[in-house]
């Protein structure tokens, strides 16, 4: 059995949408851009500036903080619409070479999310899990930097975290994905490789993230703590 510590820090209501209509259908996993962050330090980021953006989970080594009730809508992903998603999804599958059967449980994913994916409005029907992150250098934090990174323990906790979601609204593996497969955006970048960079591990990294959590959702049990945090 997995344990998962859930603390709430809401944002302010007025940062985020309605209630679901239906029961969430999509994962969208993002990064959260700021070097060295904690989770902690993130959610309560969210609940001070005056930006219109939300989500529903932050993840970093050893915490998880629920921005947004679960129920209701976070602002993390817009429409979740890009100007040609099927040209971007064969384009990266052409350069997905299967060297680790992994790979191909990917590129499954995302042809089915081609073929069977028209429900995918964005925000109105998806959950947002946001992964702290690190960089070797800060001087720049440009998305197209090769040096963005996940610590490995980020990634098992935010895979626990994405598996029980999963069990909890009955989400299969191909409705978990990457804020850049739905619009475009290079996010979560330490999980998706440009086009340039050299030797990247990302995309394979994202392979072994969805081969985890559809592992995790399949054959495990959760046993899930919700607390309050002192500032919320």
């Amino acid at each position: 059995m997995i344990k998962l510590k859930l603390i709430s820090l809401p944002v302010k209501p007025r940062y985020y949408g309605g209630k679901f209509k239906a029961a969430p259908k999509w994962i969208v996993v993002h990064y959260t851009g700021t070097p060295g962050s904690s989770a902690l330090s993130e959610a309560g980021y969210l609940t001070k500036t005056l930006t219109k953006k939300s989500t529903h989970f932050i993840v970093d080594d050893a915490t998880i903080y629920r921005s947004t009730p679960e129920g209701r809508i976070a602002w993390h992903c817009g429409s979740g619409q890009c100007a040609n998603p099927e040209q971007k999804m064969l384009e990266e599958l052409s350069e997905m070479h299967a060297s680790d059967w992994r790979y191909d449980l990917a590129a499954k994913n995302h042809l089915r999310w081609l073929s069977e994916g028209d429900d995918f409005t964005g925000n109105a029907v998806s959950i947002g899990v946001d992964l702290c992150c690190q960089k070797t250098s800060v001087r720049t934090k440009s998305a197209k930097d090769t040096d963005w990174s996940v610590t490995n323990a980020t990634m098992q906790n935010s895979a626990n975290l994405v598996a029980w979601l999963m069990q909890k609204y009955g989400i299969p593996a191909w409705r978990v994905i990457r804020h850049a497969d739905c619009t475009g955006k290079p996010c979560p970048r330490p999980l998706v490789s440009l086009p340039g960079d050299k030797n990247s591990k990302n995309d394979f990294l994202w392979s072994r993230f969805v081969w985890t959590v559809d592992k995790l959702s399949r054959t495990e049990t959760f046993d899930i703590w919700e607390v309050i945090h002192a500032d919320a």
